[in-house]
């Protein structure tokens, strides 16, 4: 069901690839999933040097949103090790499904400049 709403807002605003929703996966499986920028949201990432939004991205980028209550310090620890970057969505704390729209939001954005 996912797929097809994402695939019919694509169309809807003219995006010219359709991003791609996997099934969950555990922590353990993010690794098989790295593209060329690797980010997690992370609440407590350093806002100053990790925004979503200060990464200029022009290829493949996997975005992990966490579950409710966010990662713990171990799983990000964790993702560090895999080659994800922690990154701040900003000062307010999203929704899982807010925050994974935010960040397509953003990185469009991004790839536009």
């Amino acid at each position: 069901r996912y797929r097809e709403i994402v695939r019919s807002a694509a169309e809807q605003c003219k995006r010219n690839r359709i991003p791609e929703i996997t099934d969950v996966l555990t922590l353990d499986q993010l690794g098989t999933v790295l593209s060329d920028v690797n980010l997690a949201a992370y609440e407590n990432a350093d806002v100053k040097a990790h925004k979503i939004s200060n990464f200029d991205i022009r290829t493949s980028v996997t975005v992990v949103i966490g579950p409710e209550g966010g990662f713990s310090e171990d799983e990000v620890e964790k993702l560090k090790l895999m080659g994800y970057i922690p990154v701040t969505l900003g000062s307010r704390i999203l929704r899982a499904e807010t925050a994974s729209l935010y960040a397509c939001s953003v990185i469009s954005e991004g790839a536009m400049k």
